[in-house]
């Protein structure tokens, strides 16, 4: 069955008994099966109804087979060297053949040896002779070993169909000692440590092909091997005993429970837990105190986030990404993105601490604004309104939606640090084919060239949401907007469409000259050059000016707007030149100004924007070229060659 995503969601309860049940007719493979551990673990699934193959060395599996059959086959025993491939293979093949269902459902990779074998890195060599060669026969039979194992229990589950009877599930025996530092125990520990953190880094993809991974890690556990009096001995230096029957237990907890996926379970003394295990709950960072490694964990996600389907192909070596199977998604072909004209985002020197941590990664595709083609509806989309075929316009930060959500429950969807963001950090619309959620798309209305929707996406929609949603501009007001770039020219359009006066300043006259076609008074046009100050001093707009829309944000920008705007008048900040600017306390505190900030647009101004742009009411800007261009347009956007938005289409 289809597994979810991993995520960390507390440790498991330990406390829950197994419902054998969910062990009765599966088939399991057990390594290192013979005795101790492995022997239990035989046991303990045969009596709850499983079907056990079960590989060793030891000679004595011939034995245990025969005992578990005498009352009808339950078992099979294979001679087995796990870091013998062929070996391997015949103990899977064995399996298959000989379980009731032609099935391999658990696989728990329990073969390992330790320093009682030999460390090879232990061993101090004569200076003055030459050095000795490391065996690493520990690293061989635990590494090598469990990783062959692994690599056949994927091969063996994806040959049956994963339904709700069968099961897709491998466990590794661990130790403690990949928590704690163990003296003298070299290779061991190194092998321990490795296969913990093997199973962490599989957990983020296992699940794409319905396979669970979990690490079991014993402690010091009573077994036949050691005599009576060293275990004297170890229980007189503070060692406490687990039971190798909880070793069972735990393999039997996480093998009858399918939401258990990602999980490290700890064999305990019976004096610490019971149950005789608990979940470890140390391969996540929960704690307040692990913010730091918490960020680099979800940015390591960001920047590596290849699939493991058999359709993926990874990106970034000349492959197209082609549609593949999604559920709650759309998937479309892009046809456009483009890049903006105001080039401060892209030669900013320094971004602030918490957002560089998420969105200033260097994702494989750029691209925050985006149009394209509908070529797949997940089948968890139901009456959408959307078809195979449509165009739509696409939204960089959609939000995740959740009620939960400290920002999309407070309808601040596009600072949500949960969903998707894209090209800002994350992959964007340069790929040919994206995967979005339907909060992220808005139809595109007949008539409106693609090239126009991408740029409506967040030029058109940012300006919108900050004039209408933000400054709340009405008809009897007099607005001053500074700066008629990008943004800036989409946001004089709007105030015009609302019916308020707007007196407009740009450092370009014919940005300027622009306006004035667009039917902005020559009276109210700043001169290039011209004092803001003086201008509004001089025209008797003193006191007059409701609110100042800055699509620039320099330090004199925002010193004018202060100056200018009357008593309880509002500051609207959407431009970044500066990224520092100074509040004159005084004339804030005195007139009574409120400062307002704002940041991209949400998916009701997209699809109202996009109704303006198809009635003619705004008709943003937009230059058109190649994504094979992309070097040479954003040279020319570092040059100041470029007026507002180009947009870039895939060939």
């Amino acid at each position: 069955m289809p597994l979810p995503k991993y995520t960390y969601n507390g440790p498991i309860d330990h406390t829950v008994v197994p419902d054998l049940a969910n062990a009765k007719a599966k088939s399991v493979i057990i390594t290192g099966g013979a005795n101790g551990m492995g022997e239990a673990m035989v046991r303990a699934f045969t009596e709850a109804g499983a079907f056990v193959t079960f590989g060793d060395l030891h000679p004595r599996g011939d034995d245990l087979a025969k005992e578990l059959n005498a009352n009808g086959e339950t078992a099979a025993f294979v001679k087995c060297d796990i870091t013998d491939w062929d070996s391997l293979i015949t103990l899977f093949e064995t399996a298959k053949s000989k379980s009731p269902g032609n099935s391999v459902d658990i696989v728990i990779a329990n073969a390992g040896i330790s320093r009682a074998s030999g460390d090879s890195l232990w061993n101090l060599d004569d200076p003055n002779g030459a050095p000795t060669k490391p065996n690493l026969n520990i690293v061989r039979v635990n590494m090598d070993g469990t990783f062959y194992t692994w690599k056949l229990a994927v091969h063996y589950f994806r040959k049956q169909p994963d339904t709700e009877d069968r099961d897709r599930c491998f466990i590794m025996t661990g130790s403690m000692v990949a928590y704690i530092d163990s003296p003298g125990n070299w290779e061991y520990t190194a092998t321990k440590y490795g296969l913990r953190g093997f199973m962490k880094t599989v957990r983020r993809n296992s699940w794409e092909q319905g396979i669970r991974v979990n690490y079991v890690a014993p402690c010091w556990i009573k077994s036949a091997i050691r005599t009576k009096e060293y275990e004297n001995w170890l229980i007189e230096r503070g060692v406490e005993f687990g039971e190798q029957a909880d070793c069972a237990g735990a393999m039997m907890r996480i093998a009858c429970d399918k939401s258990i996926n990602g999980r490290s379970l700890m064999i305990t003394p019976r004096s610490f837990a019971k149950e005789g295990f608990v979940d470890v709950n140390k391969e996540d960072y929960s704690d307040p105190k692990d913010e730091y490694f918490a960020k680099k964990q979800a940015s390591q996600l960001v920047i590596i986030e290849d699939k493991w389907l058999d359709d993926y192909k990874r990106q970034g070596q000349g492959q197209k990404l082609g549609p593949g199977p999604c559920n709650s998604q759309e998937r479309i072909l892009s046809e456009v993105a483009s890049i903006w004209g105001d080039h401060s985002l892209l030669t900013s020197e320094r971004q602030r601490p918490w957002f560089q941590e998420k969105y200033t990664l260097i994702p494989r595709f750029k691209g925050h604004e985006g149009c394209g083609e509908i070529v797949q509806i997940g089948d968890q989309v139901k009456d959408a309104g959307f078809s195979v075929g449509d165009r739509i316009a696409t939204i960089a930060v959609p939000g995740c939606g959740s009620e939960n959500c400290a920002e999309c429950s407070r309808d601040l969807a596009q600072l949500c640090e949960q969903a998707h963001h894209a090209g800002i950090g994350q992959d964007g619309f340069y790929a040919p084919y994206a995967a979005l959620d339907l909060r992220a798309v808005v139809h595109v209305p007949e008539g409106i060239p693609s090239s126009v929707a991408a740029v409506a996406t967040d030029a058109v929609k940012t300006s919108y949401h900050a004039i209408v949603r933000r400054a709340e501009v009405k008809s009897n007001e007099i607005v001053f907007l500074f700066g008629l770039g990008g943004l800036g020219f989409n946001a004089l359009q709007i105030v015009l469409h609302i019916g308020a006066r707007v007196i407009v300043s740009d450092i370009r006259q014919e940005r300027l000259e622009e306006a004035a076609r667009w039917g902005v008074p020559r009276q109210d046009l700043v001169p290039a050059g011209k004092s803001v100050q003086d201008f509004v001093r001089e025209n008797g707009l003193q006191g007059r000016i409701d609110s100042t829309l800055d699509f620039v944000g320099t330090h004199q920008t925002f010193q004018d707007a202060q100056n200018i705007v009357r008593r309880g008048g509002k500051l609207l900040c959407v431009g970044t030149l500066d990224e520092e600017n100074t509040v004159d306390m005084k004339i804030g505190i005195q007139k009574r100004l409120s400062i307002i900030f704002t940041y991209g647009g949400q998916w009701r101004d997209l699809k109202e924007v996009l109704e303006l742009i198809s009635k003619g009411i705004i008709q943003p800007q937009v230059e058109i070229a190649g994504l094979r261009e992309f070097p040479n347009i954003l040279k020319s956007v570092c040059d100041g060659k470029v007026k507002a938005r180009v947009a870039l289409l895939h060939e």
